[in-house]
């Protein structure tokens, strides 16, 4: 059920058959309208995640930092781009499988997700063994005035990490 619509009569203007007819053909268009905006929704929020991790892609990236440039610009503000990478996924996936790829994939999401807006871990969690992260850290404006050019810059970053051991943070 979307919803309920409640018409009453009042003294002197009883309901019609041809308000019912009236009143039912709004209603069709009204619950036609919900359903599209809601699947619209459901699209957009498609287009925008990856169907494995339900964490946001490239796509939305895209979208956002340019929001954030935008924004640093017009408040003189600094921001910093994190490029994470797993490291030696690809053995792993030839090793263990695609499955077990996928199932690491998930929660490696699931770990970031969990600590997107805490710095640490909560006290008792740890982190899940066998995974660790090569990334590169480019900041606005020093490492790059636009979105390419700090996307480059931490891509390199992180793939100077990977270069030096893995497992660390490099910044541009």
């Amino acid at each position: 059920m979307l919803g309920i619509l409640n018409v009453e009569e009042t003294s002197g203007h009883r309901l019609t058959e041809d308000n019912v007819a009236v009143l039912t053909i709004l209603v069709g268009s009204v619950v036609i309208a919900i359903e599209n905006a809601r699947l619209h929704a459901e699209v957009k929020k498609l287009a925008m995640t990856d169907g494995l991790t339900e964490l946001l892609n490239r796509r939305a990236l895209d979208l956002m930092l340019e929001n954030e440039l935008d924004r640093a610009a017009r408040y003189n503000n600094q921001f910093s781009l994190i490029m994470i990478d797993i490291d030696s996924f690809k053995d792993f996936n030839n090793q263990w499988g695609h499955p077990a790829g996928d199932k690491r994939l998930k929660a490696v999401a699931e770990l970031l997700r969990s600590s997107l807006r805490s710095p640490h871990p909560a006290q008792g969690d740890s982190l899940i063994a066998g995974y660790t992260f090569s990334m590169g850290i480019a900041t606005y404006p020093e490492d790059g005035r636009n979105s390419e050019e700090l996307l480059f810059r931490a891509d390199q970053a992180e793939l100077s990490a990977k270069r030096l051991g893995k497992n660390r943070i490099c910044s541009a």
